[in-house]
């Protein structure tokens, strides 16, 4: 139910494990976390959400061959301790096949910086996607997604599992 007390107002928490292995022969890194969160409709086709996620990171099996950004955090286990605000704009007509309409969503988010954990830093993204249908009847659509993000905070000590990077499983460069 999306709605609590007849408002659109919804509240949820979320569990996480995740090893990310796959994702070099270097190093294995490896995340456990919680988080809470609120979310209202503010506007008909915009919502807000806050969120508040403590998570420990352990990067480990790290290669003499990784570069020295990933060899610093060797056997270093840090605890990110994060607020997160989102905004999102959506108008798409379906949530897991849209044929039309667009979503853009800005997010920030604080970690440490007095709320506690081993890393400092503001993170902010902007993601937007446009969906068009190409044809009605071989159900085909064509879509337009982007990101830009901006991670500030002292470079020597964000970790590079934090830092934006270019690639992936579905990205085209």
């Amino acid at each position: 139910e999306p709605a609590v007390w007849d408002r659109d107002l919804a509240a949820g928490y979320n569990l996480y494990r995740r090893f990310s292995g796959f994702r070099s022969a270097a190093y294995n890194v490896l995340t456990q976390g919680a988080g809470v969160y609120v979310r209202r409709r503010v506007l008909p086709t915009v919502e807000a959400r806050l969120g508040y996620d403590l998570r420990g990171v352990r990067v480990d099996n790290v290669a003499p061959s990784a570069p020295p950004t990933v060899q610093a955090e060797n056997g270093n286990p840090k605890t990110i301790s994060g607020l997160t605000l989102s905004l999102v704009h959506d108008t798409r007509d379906a949530l897991n096949f849209p044929t039309k309409g667009e979503r853009i969503s800005l997010t920030e988010e604080l970690a440490g910086n007095g709320i506690g954990g081993d890393v400092d830093y503001l993170k902010s993204e902007l993601r937007a996607g446009k969906w068009f249908l190409v044809s009605r009847q071989a159900e085909q659509t064509v879509s337009l997604i982007g990101r830009a993000g901006l991670l500030t905070g002292a470079s020597a000590s964000l970790p590079f599992y934090e830092r934006f990077f270019l690639g992936g499983a579905y990205d085209m460069r």
